[in-house]
């Protein structure tokens, strides 16, 4: 019950802080998108693995990419290798509320204007949503779900056993179709 109370009040939180992006002055086109913010959970090896491939692809693009990934531990997993641009938060970065404090990546999320941001977490996030919520980003892409809609321009619904590559895949594939 206490648990439920915390998410409910972070929720609210959520809403009351974040940036409303104006879709009607971003370009959808994604050949004109210099900059990109990620955001993802850190499940396993694997899904740093599978972000480093979606980073490599979009660099090779020319797209400036930012990392932000979560790891609901209070330590970093040892197979998590500090790169450039990928930042890590932990469970110990935050309060109460499940919001990241104390950390100079997630203030830095505010203060910076990115002409894309891809949420590519799979399940519920309250530490990331609050990360895409209070981003400048002009176009914020993430998973389907009714909570989300005030935080994403454009949503995309993953398959049950969807992994965050292929999730990736899907995001860019739509993205690339679609012209301003």
């Amino acid at each position: 019950m206490f648990k439920n109370f915390r998410e409910k009040l972070a929720r609210q939180y959520i809403l009351k802080h974040h940036a409303v992006s104006d879709l009607k002055s971003a370009s959808l086109d994604f050949k004109n998108i210099k900059t990109i913010f990620i955001l993802y959970e850190i499940i396993d090896n694997n899904t740093c693995k599978d972000v480093d491939k979606i980073v490599a692809e979009l660099s090779e693009q020319g797209k400036k990419v930012n990392v932000l990934a979560y790891f609901n531990k209070k330590n970093i997993p040892v197979y998590f290798n500090q790169r450039i641009l990928q930042n890590i938060i932990t469970r110990k970065n935050l309060n109460w509320r499940y919001m990241p404090i104390k950390n100079e990546h997630v203030k830095s999320i505010s203060s910076t204007t990115y002409d894309l941001l891809i949420d590519l977490t799979l399940q519920e996030n309250l530490p990331l949503l609050y990360c895409a919520a209070v981003s400048k980003a002009s176009v914020k892409v993430g998973r389907f779900e009714d909570k989300n809609k005030p935080y994403f321009n454009l949503m995309l619904y993953p398959s049950k056993n969807e992994n965050i590559y292929n999730f990736g895949k899907q995001i860019l594939y739509y993205l690339n179709k679609i012209t301003s």
